[in-house]
């Protein structure tokens, strides 16, 4: 019998280009999304409990100022989802539980600077919709006052760094 030499199988993990995307929220509901170019998880998110948009702008700024370590919840209602940001050097993960039994994570892989410019475009992007003008944008659109602040402080640390 003639044996093959072993080979050890190789498991690679690339870093893609991460993308964020949120669409236009209505009556308290807003299609988001992450994705990598290989593969995309989608939510349709609830503006309540959860403040996650704000959470979102959070997340930025800390991560801005060196936080290893962050995450923010989504109510799909009555479920929840989760996404866990993790730092690591120049790299950063995004992991995805699309629901509360956080089994299985969907993890997304991007370098760090990049991945942080992408979802600031994004939330950037999602702030220019005219819905946030709206007189009633609270009652009628999204429970939560946009993150305007948060994003701003976030962009004067960036031009200053």
């Amino acid at each position: 019998m003639l044996r093959q030499p072993f080979m050890a199988a190789l498991c690679t993990t690339t870093m893609n280009d991460v993308k964020f995307k949120f669409d236009t929220p209505e009556h308290g509901w807003m299609d988001i999304s992450v994705g990598d170019g290989e593969r995309e998880e989608s939510l349709v998110i609830s503006d309540v409990p959860c403040n996650s948009v704000y959470k979102l702008a959070y997340i930025l700024l800390a991560l801005q100022s060196g936080s290893k370590s962050e995450e923010v919840e989504f109510s799909l209602e009555p479920d929840y989802a989760l996404w866990k940001f993790r730092a690591n050097d120049n790299e950063l993960e995004i992991h995805v539980f699309p629901s509360s039994s956080r089994n299985n994570p969907i993890v997304f892989k991007g370098q760090r600077t990049k991945v942080i410019h992408r979802l600031y475009k994004a939330l950037r992007d999602l702030e220019t919709l005219s819905c946030w003008k709206e007189p009633d944008a609270t009652s009628i659109i999204w429970s939560w006052e946009f993150p305007y602040q948060e994003l701003n402080q976030f962009r004067a640390r960036a031009k200053s760094a």
